[in-house]
């Protein structure tokens, strides 16, 4: 296993178990909460996506996505969350397998979005207006293929409790 390998075994890890730390002790979360964990672990899947194409093809997907939902989840000033049947499936999200971004509950709170300058690098990013007031949380994900090897960035945070 390489270095960066173990790098991202490790990240997902630790994030798997922040994600998992609220219920320890409490009690459990209503699942029509927001999690911060969601646009975190979600955007790992794609990253691991994208790295398992560039692996097989030495590129990335070419095909870039619009924000799935295009809607935030807000009614008017009410927060609602996305339904599980509300994702679309894409071929940008197919070439990287992802679907369902809410681990199998039904509900998720987070639009996403893959952008790409034709292989060479991409853009992974979840955004939600959690408070309905119109500003956007947005968490993100670069990765560039540079020499032949697969370079990516650690998790970007903007705003995260809008």
């Amino acid at each position: 296993m390489c270095e960066s390998d173990a790098r991202r075994l490790v990240r997902t890890i630790l994030l798997a178990l922040v994600a998992a730390l609220p219920a320890c002790g409490k009690k459990e979360p209503r699942r029509e909460e927001p999690n911060q964990a969601e646009p975190s672990l979600n955007l790992e899947r794609m990253v691991g996506g994208a790295q398992n194409y560039f692996e097989t093809n030495f590129d990335f997907p070419t095909t870039s996505s619009d924000w799935t939902p295009p809607s935030t989840a807000c009614d008017g000033a009410q927060r609602r969350a996305h339904r599980a049947a509300e994702w679309k499936r894409t071929p940008a999200w197919d070439a990287l397998n992802f679907d369902d971004p809410s681990f199998g509950s039904g509900f998720f709170y987070f639009s996403y979005r893959y952008t790409t300058n034709g292989g060479r690098k991409f853009v992974v990013e979840a955004r939600a207006d959690l408070d309905c007031d119109g500003k956007y949380s947005l968490f993100r994900r670069t990765a560039r293929a540079d020499e032949g090897q697969f370079r990516d960035t650690d998790l970007e945070i903007t705003d995260p409790l809008e």
